[in-house]
């Protein structure tokens, strides 16, 4: 028996054992996950402003957008004297918490009496998940008051800048005069916030795109690709000033969450002119990127075009995009005679691409855990041990493979990792931004505790069982084993034989000559049958329920009784049965 099922486990746990390799040998380049925070105002003013309405219509087309995007999070604050409530929900929830936040926004217009804005900003702020992209949108019509100030917000901003990770602010104007002079200057100082000022009474969703972009002159014939972080496809054009190259949009329109763009030189100057101008240098201008519908506003619109003279020294890694992400590890512990899982590890290929490399190019990164998580893992570069900490190099022609592989009790969830530059030698560009502009590469992957497989299959045949259990006692029985509803029968003769027994809730009553009784399965699982026993009970009687009313009848074997006056009989009604052979005769009651 136990060979039997040893057999069988193992089958499981291969079949088990496929799924989770399938999972992890999955390894996708992604862009870092989204976590985006709304400070909605809800004071009087909005309401009697004609704002109220469009701009609720404005917050549920910019969550709606994103929340098409795997993996983001979404925090909503309403506020006004202070910040109200703070409403969490992931990408997948919003159209369930879409009543929630209209009725938190009816509720606290009718509240509000002030603006406070640095207190909604540290609340967004409190929110800011360092291991993804945060945005933050504040969304008023009015200045700070009750209170709070321009320069308390100005402050608040300020001390904010600088402190955080992965981070941008947007300051949506919602009508004119609403930006103060202080507060404007505290924004144009700090590099990751802005202003979004809305016009004609249009509350428009809020878009960002790559800020910089690489090139050189040998090259101007190749696309080159910038993020647009909303999907769908919009109108674009494009407005650029410089006097040596113009740039325009491949298609006039962003789609799909990307956009591409051509460089080229104005007029007719020719390549070998430009070569002649730079000299060998890097030339730098920007282009501002416009949408031709006012109901969407990209809030960085200037993309810095970085051209060099001769093609650079670059570098790619993980395909150019700023996070690898892993599909995760599963692992289960032994149970009974069923081994624990093997052991897996989280692989991230960083497929380093040199183009135009020098003899000492290379790149040194950091090898940190996020932020909030946990040293509960062992980790590998090419091989070799590493920790966190850690410095690997990337170099031309060599691996770079890093491995992770998670203690069994480590933390489950998401974890993520930081490939943190540290130095850098003959490279110019890296994942196609000006090596300044690199800030690292990002690693994503889940670790989870799974169920032994035997574990589980006990688990859900014993919940199956259970399942069937309860509806076998809820249901099924009462339509299989009906009970008697009548309280009590009595039986009189032949003289001088007398009973009287109980038998409400029984599922039969059997007058028989023999010694007979019901063992405690039977009883639990088909209802509870009395036995009356009496030598002139040959052969047997069976009293049953009869219908749904308050009735019973009397079935004997071979028609060996006559019962009068029917077989059937209601509470309180009396009649006989008669034994065909003996003439022997009961009388019997009902009540």
């Amino acid at each position: 028996m136990n060979h039997f099922f040893k057999i069988h486990t193992i089958k499981l746990k291969y079949f088990f054992a496929l799924i989770a390799m399938a999972l992890t040998l999955v390894s996708a380049m992604a862009q870092r996950e989204k976590n985006h925070i709304f400070l909605f105002d809800c004071t009087g003013s909005m309401h009697k402003g004609g704002l109220w309405a469009t701009a609720q219509s404005a917050l549920d087309k910019n969550i709606s957008l994103r929340a098409s995007i795997p993996g983001s999070s979404f925090t909503v604050v309403p506020f006004g004297d202070s910040p109200y409530q703070v409403i969490t929900f992931a990408n997948q929830e919003y159209a369930g918490k879409k009543a929630n936040i209209s009725e938190a926004f009816a509720t606290y217009i009718k509240q509000a009496r002030f603006t406070h804005i640095s207190d909604v900003l540290r609340a967004g702020f409190a929110k800011v998940n360092p291991n993804k992209e945060n945005e933050i949108y504040l969304f008023t019509d009015g200045m700070p008051s009750g209170g709070d100030s321009p320069e308390k917000v100005a402050k608040t901003i300020a001390d904010w800048c600088g402190t955080h990770k992965n981070s941008k602010l947007y300051y949506v104007a919602l009508t004119k005069g609403v930006i103060n002079p202080v507060i404007k200057q505290a924004i144009d100082a700090c590099a990751d916030a802005s202003i979004v000022q809305c016009e004609n009474g249009i509350v428009p969703v809020i878009t960002r795109i790559t800020e910089d972009v690489s090139t050189n002159l040998d090259e101007l014939h190749k696309e080159l690709g910038l993020s647009f972080s909303v999907p769908g496809e919009y109108a674009l054009a494009a407005q650029c000033a410089d006097p040596n190259f113009e740039v325009t949009i491949v298609g006039n329109k962003a789609s799909g969450g990307n956009m591409k763009i051509k460089v080229s030189p104005k007029g007719n100057q020719s390549v070998a002119q430009l070569h002649q101008l730079l000299q060998g240098e890097k030339y730098e201008f920007s282009v501002l990127i416009t949408s031709a519908d006012s109901r969407y506003q990209i809030a960085n619109p200037q993309v810095n075009v970085h051209v060099y003279d001769k093609t650079p020294s670059a570098l790619t890694i993980g395909k150019g995009v700023d996070e690898l992400q892993h599909e995760g590890v599963r692992w289960y512990d032994s149970f009974l005679w069923s081994d624990a899982a093997d052991e897996q590890k989280a692989v991230w290929d960083l497929k380093p691409m040199f183009e135009n490399e020098l003899k000492n190019s290379r790149l040194a990164l950091k090898f940190q855990v996020g932020e909030e998580q946990t040293n509960d893992f062992q980790a590998w570069f090419n091989g070799q041990p590493i920790s966190n900490g850690s410095t690997i190099h990337l170099v031309p022609q060599q691996p770079a493979v890093l491995e992770v592989k998670f203690n069994h009790d480590a933390a489950t969830g998401k974890r993520y990792f930081s490939l943190i530059p540290a130095s850098v030698d003959g490279i110019n560009i890296i994942n196609g931004q000006p090596l300044e502009k690199y800030e690292g590469t990002s690693l994503r992957t889940e670790y989870q505790v799974d169920w032994n497989p035997l574990f589980t299959l006990l688990f859900w045949l014993l919940v199956a069982l259970l399942t069937a259990l309860v509806l076998w006692f809820v249901a099924l029985k009462r339509i299989f084993f009906p009970t008697i509803k009548v309280s009590r029968v009595q039986l009189t003769g032949p003289s001088p034989y007398f009973a009287q027994k109980r038998m409400k809730g029984a599922r039969q009553v059997v007058l028989t000559s023999n010694k007979r009784s019901q063992n405690v399965f039977s009883r639990l699982f088909t209802g509870k049958i009395i036995f009356v026993k009496a030598e002139h009970f040959s052969p047997e009687l069976t009293i049953l329920p009869s219908g749904s009313k308050k009735r019973v009848r009397l079935r004997s074997e071979g028609n060996a009784w006559d019962v009068s006056p029917s077989a059937i009989f209601a509470p309180y009604e009396k009649g006989s049965i008669t034994n065909r052979e003996t003439q022997v005769t009961t009388e019997i009651n009902f009540n």
